[in-house]
């Protein structure tokens, strides 16, 4: 659903809380298969990613082209980001569909040391 997807994406906080007291399900795609999760991790829009947790959004679910959340969040350097979404246990191992990547690597490979370190700290695999 592009509504809650640009929502997120746009970090418009009020309309998502609005959109979410209706009965939906935050895992809901847009015309681009990417969930509302997916789009404001990788716009590090803090608030917006706590609100879909909270709302029982799937913190590893993937577009079918693209990394989970915490891939983007750590691909584009929103440390803040990648906290929240590691307490929510994210899964630090998960590879990306295109790349072969993980999170680790795509934070490494950007020179994100402080990104980098929360994932070793979540005990993601640096090999």
């Amino acid at each position: 659903m592009d509504e809650l997807t640009d929502a997120a994406a746009d970090g418009h906080l009020h309309k998502l809380e609005s959109f979410l007291q209706r009965p939906q399900d935050p895992d809901l795609v847009d015309h681009e298969g990417d969930t509302a999760l997916f789009r404001a991790s990788m716009q590090g829009h803090t608030d917006v990613v706590r609100l879909l947790l909270e709302a029982r959004a799937d913190v590893d679910k993937a577009p079918k082209v693209g990394g989970t959340p915490l891939f983007e969040a750590s691909d584009f350097g929103h440390a803040e980001t990648v906290r929240i979404l590691l307490q929510a246990r994210a899964n630090v191992e998960t590879v990306e569909v295109l790349s072969g990547c993980t999170a680790f690597l795509r934070a490494s490979v950007h020179g994100h040391s402080e990104i980098v370190n929360l994932l070793l700290e979540a005990r993601a695999n640096p090999g």
